[in-house]
Formats: C-alpha cells, structure tokens, sequence
C-alpha cells in the first residue's frame, strides 16, 4: 500500500488536478448612512452564508477521479486575519451563515471542517483572499479544501461501478496500489453492477485500473483512474473531466476499449512503457492489449472485440506467428464474425518493412464476417482444404486492402490467395498477390464484386483455372495500374472486366475466357474510361484470339468465307495491341469490293507456304492512329485498283517489309506504297510492276537496310524525308518523268550506301526531254551517295535540240556528294542516238551544290572518276 504522508505538500502541488468543495461566500453590506464620503473608515456588517459544490480542471483530468464525498454531518469553522497578522479570528454563525463586522481592507479568510462536533479531529482546510470595498454589495470566495498538513487519519473507499448489458462484461478486475475489490450486486439483474470496497484505507493519492471483462475472460476495455482518501471521509463519487459527478460509472458501448496492440518478433517499432517511456515491451496473449501492454497474436485482440457497433483498429509490428487448431471444423486463425467493423494495420506503416501475419498452415488465416479493413501488411502461410487459404469473405460482408500483399497461401478448390463469397466485396489498392495455390483462381476466386487498383499478380498456381484470378460472377472493376503478364484473369461465361478509369501505359492483363467465341464481350469501359484506348492494355491466352476496340472476343484464325470477315480481323486489332496474322489460316483473302483493312494496332502478317492478298478495288491496307504493319517473308499483296496505292500510310503510322512482295498486276494505274508523315523500313522484300510509283513517301523517315525496287513503270519519289537506305536495289524501273529510278524533291536528308541503282530509264512523254536517268535531285536539303553502283541507267531526249540529260544523276538545286562510287556505263540520247555532251554520268546546274563545291555554271560529267 501507497501512502501519502504529507497530503497538503502534495494535493496543495496538484490544485488543478483535484476536485475540491467551492464554497460561494455571499457578504451582503450593511452600513452607515453617513458613511459614504466620510474621511473616517467605520466597520461594517457582513452576513456570510456559505454553499458547497463538487469542481475539478478540465484541463488536466485526462481520466476520471474518484474523490470523498462531504457526505453525513460535518462541522465548520470560517476564521479572518487582516495583513501580516498571524492571529485568526473565528466569525459568529453557524454552517452556512456567519456575520463579520470589518473595516473595508483585504483579508485573508480559512474554512475548517471537522468531523466531530468538538472539532477536535480536523479533517479539511481551505482559504482564500478577500478585498472589501465601501459600499460592496457582495462578493465570491472560492475555498480548494484539503487535509491539514498533520493528516495521518484514515479513510475509506465506496465506488459504483458497472456496465451496460450490450459492453459483454460480465466482470471486472481491479489493479492497483491499494487492495481493493469490486463486488457484484446479485440483485441488479438488468445490467453488471457491482462496488469497489476498501476500509480502513491511509489518506493519499493512489492509482487505480479498470479491466472490464466477459464471460469467457477476455478483456474489452481498460482504463487507468485516480483515487483520492482524506481522513474521515469516503471516497465515493466519481469527477468527470468536465466537472460533473455521479455516485456511480456505468460503461456504455461507445466507452469500449477500441484500440488494440500486437507485438511480434524483430519488430521496430518503440512501444510505450507504463511509465510513458519507449522500450522494449514483452507481448502476451494475457495483456490488454493496449500501446505499453500488447498483445502477442491478432486473433488475441479480435477476441477483445466484442461489440458489433464499435470501429475498432489493430496495430500491428513484426512478424505475428498464429497457431491454428487443424482440427477445427473450418481450421482459421483470425475470426472475425458477427459483423464487427475491424481495421487491422501496420503501427508504423512509414518504417518500410510490412508486419507479417504468418499462419502456420493448419488453416486459413483470416475469415471475415464484417466490415474488414487491411493496411500495409502481409500475409503468408495461410491453408484451407475448400475456400480462401489467405482470406475468406463471407456473403454479404467486405474485405478492404490497402499495400497489402497475400503470398505462399493454399486452397484446395477455390481461391488460395482470396476468397470473395456471393453478396461479399472486396477492395484491393496496390495490393500484390503471389505465389497462391488453388484448382481454381489461384490468387482470387470471385463470386461477387470485386474492385482492383494499382495491384500485381505473379507467380500464382491454378491446376485448373485462373492463375491470377477466377471470375464466377459478381463484377471485376479494374483501375490504375495492374500488372498480370503472366498470371490469368478467368472469365465465365457471360462475365466482363469493367475499367473504370484509363489504365496506366505499362499495365498488362492476360485474360483466358472460358468460352471462345468470336463476338464475346470481355471488356467494358465505365464513362471515366475510353474503351478502345485501353483494350491494348488486355491480351488473350490464346495468341490468335485478340480482343476488339468495343471489347468483344475475335479470332486471328476464322474459317470464315466472307472477306469482309477476314478485313475485319486486322481492322478490330485495336491500337497499341500486338497481334500476328497468319494468312495459312484466312480461307478468303480476296478484298475485291471491300474498304481496305485498316491497321491501328501492331500486326505482323505471316504466312508459311506462300499466300496473296489482292483487291481489285481499293487498297489493301490502310496504317493509321500509330499503328504498325510487318509484312514477312512469303506474303504477298497484288492489287489492281486502278488510281490507289496498294498500301496507305498514315500519319504516325508505320510499315515494315521483312521480305513480303508489293506488286501489282499489269495493265493497272496503281502505286504500291504512299506514305505521309510516317514511317517506312525495309529490310528485305520486293516492290514492282507497278504503273504508278512503288513509293511515294512524303515527310516521312525512311530506313532501308536491303530490298529491291524492281520493274516498274515509275519511279521512287522522296519528298521532304529523311531517309537512310542501304543495299537497295533499284533496278528496271521506266518512268516518263524525270529520275528513271529514284526522284527527290523537297528538302530533307538523304543517305544511299551500298546500293545499286542501275538500268532504269528516264523517257520521253509529250515531247520533253527527260533527266536523270537514273536519279533526279531538286532539293534544299542534302543527298550523298557513299559506295554505290549507278550504272546503265539512261535519260533520253526527244530532238538533237532537246537532249536527255544527267545519265546516272542530275542535280538541278541542292547539296549531292558522291564518294567510292562507281558511275559508268549511263547514256543520254537525242531521241534516236546517244550523245555527249549532256552530262552521260551526272549533271550539275550552276548554283547547286556538289562535294562541297558551289557551282557557278552548269557541270557536265561524262566520264565519272574520282
């Protein structure tokens, strides 16, 4: 026992803290007529009647107090002194009324109380300053009584408490520095009423807490309270922090203990000692639960709450190792029922590493039955031979995860991450689910609404179905980032994926529908999203099945007979969606009548045996939005529609030739590719027979690293491009303008190295002479030819007068430098001859540029040599 021997010293220290007895002082003044303006102070008559009333700080009362009660008879003494004088003097009266005959002045007023009617044993004291005035009407005195400073006497404790019948607490237990005991009072029936009891008890200050338990002894709330004894008094009424009192606490619902602490092993979180200190706090099952007393597991602290109306929040540190019983009906560690409303999160969610609940695998870890939420934790090791080795969300209830991860989990059937049962919820934000087990949905299984945000799925197992997840029914929004590249999302018959807001660029979902069927819907889009902006985001399993800009289900490899089917494959491959077509596999690849199929996606076109693409009345493809056409080896496009291009180019677009043939068929005005502000890369592949350009290319980038241009009744022309072509080949191309093989015009930049432009011809039309035969050059920008075979190329003129020009090159404006070539064997003609004269290998007009040198007057090289 704990006692305070020299009380005054220490309650005198704590005024703020005590509750004490105010007694309101009311002095009526009676006095002379002629005592105003008199320069002779006389007396005057006070008649003092004295109040009591209960007080305390509100500042400082964290908790409640319990204090004595002026309870049963009680005696008085109110005493003055004037000054510095030493002698008090006792007024006349009885409690509460006394008269005091004093000249106005300050004065120092004492109240004594006595417990015996002799006033021989001298229980409180209090006093307090008072200044009169002439002519005053009243005033306040406030007196803190307190035990006399020679107190040793004895007091005694009387203190009501209890409990609403919803807390469950059946029983409390009482711990501190005094013995004392709570009685339950058998014949209140209605709710858990009982008194704590000690007598005789030393006057002091003491410390008392309040555990408040149920039936099957767990502990739901706590509480640390202040006991003051004064000598002859019982202390039997409680002080609340805003200064009122009552005989009796009954705890309510709301006043449950509804913060729990759970402390694992290598935690790093400080938590508080009793003192109020940081250290190292041993956690037992057996503790409160609270910040200086935590628990050791989290199923612990879901025992302690109880009440189904109450939020309550589990914090957590370290790793927390739960035993489950294997013999269990339904094997779980953390059960949560009755739908109780629990936050169980990291303490420290700042720290960096994540508290583990780790199961032991004799079970599931958590089942919820409430409003469950989860923060910044992991957990691991959970089993269950049917549903939801990790978690369980039962019907109707919902399941929240914030920066949460479910890992190494197990169930037999459905769910080893995650189970989301009929009419449940569940919520994950930047949650990661890996390395789960099941037959089906190996980290989720979910048959009912399910909303992902921000979360990854890898390294999960289903022997069956769904490694990543398993749509039965219910709803699957997705948001933000999602990464799944590898695990599968499962969809059911007749289920969707619903994106409710733009997935990021690098999100990656990989989706196996249980039925394939071309016109399925797989995906929609809520109005915060654009569908067709983020189906590229989605891949099927099955590598010739893609999914539509409107969602929907198609095949790469239909066995339909209509063309229009057949457009429509490279058509419906969305934009960003990567896809490969192989063209053994299209029975109708005749487009006669048909748009052309447009291209928005990335689509490589194969074929294995050789296999044609022809249109007799349009393009074949269009490349628009960014999109991307490969054309391989063994693929070839004829097209013989008259006034188009075999293949369009868009702006953004881009289009790769990996040995696939361009041609068209004789007899018809068609161009093979035009292309405008896009992109063009040749790496092997042929481009001829055709009447109209094999390539109009318009501020576009043109990388060619091999090919040939072959045979065609036009010429190449570049127009403000930048171009870097390597071992290309064009040869045999007849044009009746200028530049036999290649025309450039515009500006731009233009590199040949290593090609071979040979044997074509620049010939006449309507009587004009014709020049370059075998490149033309009319730019403002730059063209180099480093290596190159310009040979046998020819520019014919019509008369002796109006000669061809420029056999091999003719520059007529712009920058040309030619280094390591060879440049022989090309003609100019006279229409019916060839002549020199004209400039058989190049010609240069005065003011162009050539290897660096401006020319002044027109240069005419018939022998090439450098």
């Amino acid at each position: 026992m704990k006692k305070d021997r020299k009380i005054k010293n220490k309650i005198f220290s704590k005024l703020l803290t005590l509750t004490g007895i105010l007694f309101v002082a009311s002095l009526f003044l009676t006095g002379c007529a002629d005592f105003a303006g008199s320069s002779v102070s006389k007396k005057e008559t006070f008649t003092i009647t004295v109040k009591t009333q209960n007080i305390t700080s509100k500042t400082e009362t964290k908790n409640r107090s319990a204090f004595p009660a002026l309870s049963g008879s009680k005696y008085y003494t109110l005493s003055y002194k004037s000054g510095e004088s030493t002698v008090w003097k006792s007024l006349d009266g009885t409690f509460p009324e006394y008269q005091m005959i004093i000249i106005p002045g300050t004065y120092t007023l004492k109240l004594d109380v006595y417990s015996d009617a002799v006033k021989t044993n001298h229980i409180l004291t209090g006093n307090n300053s008072l200044t009169v005035t002439s002519g005053m009407e009243n005033a306040e005195v406030s007196f803190i009584l307190q035990p006399p400073e020679n107190s040793t006497g004895n007091g005694s404790v009387n203190l009501v408490l209890s409990a609403e019948t919803d807390t469950q607490i059946t029983t409390f237990e009482i711990k501190s520095d005094l013995t004392l005991n709570w009685t339950k009072d058998d014949t209140e029936t209605s709710y858990t009423k009982g008194t704590i009891t000690a007598d005789p008890v030393t006057a002091g200050t003491y410390h008392l807490t309040i555990y408040g338990k149920t039936t099957d002894g767990v502990t739901v709330y706590v509480r640390s309270e202040t006991l003051t004894v004064w000598e002859g008094l019982e202390s039997s009424i409680w002080i609340f922090a805003d200064g009122t009192s009552s005989n009796e606490i009954k705890i309510k619902p709301d006043d449950l203990y509804s913060t729990f602490y759970v402390k694992g092993s290598s935690g790093t979180y400080n938590f508080y000692t009793a003192d109020g200190i940081f250290g190292n706090v041993e956690a037992s099952d057996t503790n409160s639960g609270s910040i200086d007393n935590p628990l050791q597991t989290v199923s612990a602290a879901v025992k302690k709450c109880v009440f189904s109306g109450m939020p309550y929040t589990i914090y957590v540190d370290g790793t927390v190792n739960e035993s489950i019983n294997a013999s269990d009906t339904d094997p779980t560690a953390i059960f949560i029922s009755g739908g109780k409303n629990i936050t169980i999160k990291s303490v420290n969610p700042s720290g960096g590493t994540k508290p583990v609940i780790q199961g032991d695998g004799n079970g599931r870890i958590i089942f919820a039955s409430g409003t469950v939420v989860l923060e910044d934790l992991v957990l691991k090791g959970g089993d269950n031979t049917n549903f939801g080795g990790g978690i369980y969300v039962s019907s109707s209830w919902s399941l929240t995860m914030k920066n949460c991860t479910i890992t190494d989990c197990n169930a037999t059937i459905f769910g080893g991450g995650l189970y989301i049962a009929t009419n449940g919820s569940a919520n994950l934000n930047g949650c990661t689910i890996s390395k789960n087990t099941a037959q089906n949905g190996g980290g989720i299984y979910q048959t009912a609404n399910a909303t992902l945000t921000d979360c990854t799925f890898s390294g999960n197992t289903a022997t069956i179905n769904g490694k990543a997840l398993y749509l039965q029914s219910g709803t699957l929004n997705v948001n933000g980032k999602i990464q799944s590249s590898t695990d599968d999302f499962y969809i059911t018959t007749g289920k969707t994926i619903t994106i409710q807001s733009p997935l990021s660029t690098d999100s990656s979902i990989l989706v196996t529908p249980s039925n394939y069927t071309v016109g399925t819907q797989i995906l929609q889009a809520d109005s915060g999203a654009n569908l067709a902006d983020e189906v590229n985001k989605f891949k099927v399993s099955e590598d010739k099945w893609l999914i539509s800009s409107d969602g929907k289900l198609f095949s790469l490899g239909t066995t339909s007979t209509s063309a229009e089917d057949n457009i429509a494959i490279f058509t419906n491959i969305p934009a960003g969606c990567e896809a490969t077509v192989n063209l053994d596999n299209l029975s109708q690849t005749s487009w006669s009548g048909f748009s052309p199929a447009e291209i928005s996606g990335n689509v490589t076109v194969t074929a294995t045996n050789g296999k044609t693409i022809s249109s007799g009345s349009d393009s074949i493809f269009t490349v628009k939005n960014g999109g991307t056409l490969t054309l391989n080896e063994n693929v070839t496009l004829e097209t013989s529609s008259q006034g188009t291009s075999c293949i369009n180019v868009e702006e953004g677009g881009t289009l790769i030739l990996n040995g696939a043939t361009i041609q068209a068929t004789s007899g018809f005005n068609v161009s093979g590719i035009t292309i405008t502000h896009g992109t063009l890369t040749i790496n092997t592949g042929n481009i001829t027979n055709f009447t109209g350009s094999p390539i109009v290319a318009t501020n576009s980038i043109i990388t060619i690293t091999g090919g040939t241009i072959s045979s065609n009744f036009s010429n190449v022309k570049l127009t403000d491009c930048t171009a870097n072509i390597k071992n290309l080949i064009v040869t045999g191309n007849t044009t009746s303008g200028n530049g036999g093989g290649i025309n450039i015009s515009g500006g731009g930049t233009y590199m040949f190295n290593d090609c071979q432009i040979t044997n074509n011809t620049a010939s006449v039309r309507g009587g004009t002479p014709r020049y370059g035969g075998g490149i033309y050059i009319d730019t403002t920008g730059t063209v180099s030819f480093t290596n190159c075979n310009i040979s046998g190329n020819t520019a014919k003129g019509y008369t002796t007068s109006n000669l061809g020009k420029g056999g091999g090159i003719y520059l007529n404006s712009g920058r040309l430098t030619t280094t390591g070539c060879t440049i022989s064997s090309n003609t100019t003609t006279n229409g019916t001859a060839e002549v020199t004269g004209s400039g058989s290998q190049i010609y240069a007009v005065a003011g162009s540029v050539y290897n660096e040198e401006t020319l002044k007057e027109d240069m005419i090289i018939d022998t090439y040599s450098e």
